[in-house]
């Protein structure tokens, strides 16, 4: 859940995800604000940080988000292949 979170194409996708998978707003909010806060306090420290070189940091960000997209793609991938074929209990 929090992994969504900083990929920015998939970021937004993290409610709807949770919703369809019915997890509770408490876990939703447990993992979500803190993700948010963390996103949001970093960009934040990355601009002040590196406000002069904004291009070297949004190529920097954008292959973050890229491989945190693929990170979450993988692992949805991963949990249907593996409730598909896995052996079934008699």
């Amino acid at each position: 859940m929090a992994v969504g979170r900083y990929a920015t194409a998939a970021g937004a996708f993290v409610p709807f995800v949770a919703g369809i998978s019915e997890m509770p707003y408490g876990t939703f909010l447990a993992y979500d604000v803190p993700a948010i806060a963390i996103w949001a306090t970093g960009l934040a420290l990355v601009g002040y940080y590196f406000g002069r070189n904004l291009d070297t940091v949004e190529r920097i960000l954008l292959r973050f988000g890229y491989i945190m997209l693929a990170v979450l793609i993988a692992l949805v991938i991963g949990q249907f292949l593996w409730r598909r074929f896995r052996p079934r209990e008699t």
